[in-house]
């Protein structure tokens, strides 16, 4: 936007300074934030100066360089008043840069939408990441006000999407919350018919920043952990939680297919096949999974069934029948772990009959998942819950006094005597060493 911060003494960034268009010397460039619920409790005052920022320089006069910002803030001016909004209410909005969750929540709400197995329209994904997101923040008055089509009104012109990031125990394919926050490239995409390009600017290096795309990103990542064999091994040493914490990255690896498919192309999920279908590492991951979670590797073939399934993936049929297989051997060996990966998805479940090489398998399979859903329905219905018993007890309260001492007469003496004990540590302490303590603590 061409500003520069001022800071006080301390080095607190206090206020904005418009820098000239000449000094500049290019166009400012228009922004549109994005806060998340920790953000926005944690920093409301950098919210509000970030607001102050966009009206500073949507307010300039006409300079030597174009000014998008203004630009921008015009032709929103004018498109909410088509939408039926005031005059002034949409010369206020027009400059609302600044959106998170209008319910004060900490998320997008929409990790359900994209996990979820038979959510194929990315159009209804982008909707209801726009109705949990279109919260506008800029000031005590105006927090988290909801405004119907502004956010999306908003959402045009965009070119790109960055997000920081500062800590080495985080990546795209290790926290969910990274694809979450970026489903909004999704959203432009379906409302503006244009693919932003999404980018990290790097700060884990303080003295070495640097900007990398999210390809970039996402491939370090799995060079780094999932397909790396001394960080494979240390997860062996681990329970169940190791098999966990590799198999979501495989799953967030397939949520960033759905919200930017650029991102994900085919070479990670062959070289994902290799590592953990075909143990190309030597770490003997099929029994790994069966010793500390059998049910994880049911949902890691099924992560990958759906790839295929929904066309992010189009392996050899061999390598699409071996997964269902296997998916098939660990749900009749094991019984189904009926995670939403596993029995939760009907589309999946016939997809998967199609490639099954062996029918009577695929019979035991949905033999398999037939009782415990049939089960489980019945258990809702009938099942004690066992476990500790709370029982209400009353208790009365004798009015008649006890032949004891009063309360305030007993606290009396106990504080006069720890007074005592007190002044007579104190005067034990030699002199010097008595003035010592004293200065301290002072």
């Amino acid at each position: 936007m061409g500003l520069k911060p001022r800071r006080d003494s301390r080095g607190v960034v206090y206020d904005v300074e418009v820098i000239p268009s000449e000094e500049l010397g290019r166009p400012r460039i228009d922004i549109l934030v994005q806060t998340s619920g920790q953000f926005r409790d944690a920093a409301g005052s950098r919210i509000e100066l970030l607001d102050k920022a966009v009206q500073t320089v949507a307010a300039l006069p006409d300079e030597k360089y174009p000014n998008f910002v203004k630009l921008h803030t015009q032709e929103t001016e004018q498109t909410l008043k088509r939408q039926g909004h005031s005059a002034a209410a949409a010369r206020d909005y027009a400059t609302a840069r600044i959106f998170g969750s209008p319910t004060g929540a900490y998320g997008t709400g929409i990790m359900r939408s994209v996990y979820r197995g038979d959510a194929d329209d990315a159009g209804r994904v982008a909707d209801e990441y726009i109705r949990n997101m279109n919260g506008i923040y800029r000031s005590g008055k105006v927090w988290g006000v909801s405004v119907q089509g502004l956010l999306e009104t908003q959402l045009h012109g965009t070119d790109m999407m960055i997000q920081s990031r500062s800590s080495n125990t985080w990546g795209p394919l290790s926290l969910d919350h990274v694809f979450e926050f970026n489903t909004l490239a999704l959203a432009v995409r379906e409302k503006t018919g244009k693919d932003p390009g999404v980018w990290f600017s790097d700060l884990r290096n303080g003295s070495r920043p640097r900007a990398t795309t999210a390809v970039g990103a996402i491939r370090e990542e799995a060079r780094t952990t999932i397909w790396n064999p001394k960080f494979i091994r240390g997860l062996q040493h681990e329970g169940a939680k190791g098999a966990a914490e590799l198999v979501e990255s495989i799953r967030n690896m397939q949520a960033w297919n759905t919200i930017q498919p650029d991102t994900i192309d085919a070479t990670l999920w062959d070289e994902t096949y290799r590592v953990f279908i075909e143990d190309k590492l030597g770490l003997d991951m099929k029994a790994y999974f069966e010793e500390k979670s059998p049910y994880e590797l049911q949902d890691l073939t099924s992560i990958m069934l759906e790839a295929v399934r929904k066309g992010m993936w189009t392996p050899s049929d061999e390598v699409v029948a071996n997964l269902a297989d296997l998916h098939i051997e660990m749900v009749e060996k094991y019984g189904a772990g009926c995670s939403g990966d596993t029995c939760g998805n009907a589309k999946l479940h016939a997809f998967l009959g199609q490639y099954a090489t062996s029918p009577v398998s695929l019979n035991a399979y949905q033999s398999a998942l037939s009782r415990v859903l049939q089960s489980s329905g019945a258990a809702a219905e009938s099942a004690e819950v066992e476990g500790m018993r709370l029982e209400e007890t009353k208790m009365t309260w004798n009015a008649e006094p006890a032949n004891t001492t009063s309360a305030p007469f007993f606290i009396s003496q106990l504080v006069l005597l720890l007074t005592c004990l007190l002044i007579a540590g104190f005067c034990s302490v030699p002199a010097i060493h008595r003035k010592a303590v004293a200065g301290k603590n002072r």
